[in-house]
């Protein structure tokens, strides 16, 4: 395999060093090696994680040429703010790519502001427990459910009532 796990660090093999440092000087051939080294260690993650509807679509060789035509795009600013081993970016870019082809083929789309709906009737303040679960679950009561709510309902506004007809009639009004 081209890179060695040494505690937290990962650091490339020699070749791998040797094929970075001349595609660093523009040498498009070694980067073209460098990316080819790791062709099957990629093609099987894709393998791994593709999901199955997507298998009949997509060859994992292919998802994984498209991530190093990424990677070449990309390469300059890999280069400039090189955070990890160029092992690893490339899984990155290859696991990035899959889940971009997955979205494309399965018309998955990021969230979409226009589309979100308020649980609140012309309010802007903060949902309380009660309003999210009000919100979640009235289309969800059963029938029984619904007489039993009913019924307090019904209770409540008639406890309102006598209270107020017991202290009208007190206040002497």
């Amino acid at each position: 395999m081209s890179s060695s796990h040494t505690g937290l660090q990962v650091v490339e093999s020699n070749e791998d060093q040797e094929l970075l440092r001349l595609a660093e000087n523009g040498n498009r051939e070694a980067l073209g090696s460098l990316m080819q080294q790791h062709y099957d260690r990629l093609e099987g993650v894709v393998q791994f994680r593709m999901d199955s509807r997507l298998r009949g679509r997509l060859d994992p060789g292919d998802v994984v040429q498209e991530s190093f035509i990424e990677a070449t795009k990309r390469f300059a600013y890999y280069l400039k703010h090189r955070k990890t081993s160029f092992s690893l970016w490339l899984r990155f870019l290859t696991l990035q790519k899959l889940n971009e082809l997955h979205r494309h083929h399965f018309g998955v789309q990021s969230r979409d502001k226009r589309r979100e709906v308020s649980i609140f009737k012309n309010q802007d303040s903060p949902a309380t427990t009660a309003q999210i679960a009000a919100v979640l679950f009235d289309d969800k009561t059963s029938p029984s459910q619904a007489l039993i709510r009913d019924e307090a309902r019904r209770t409540a506004i008639q406890r309102r009532s006598c209270r107020s007809v017991g202290l009208t009639s007190f206040d002497g009004q």
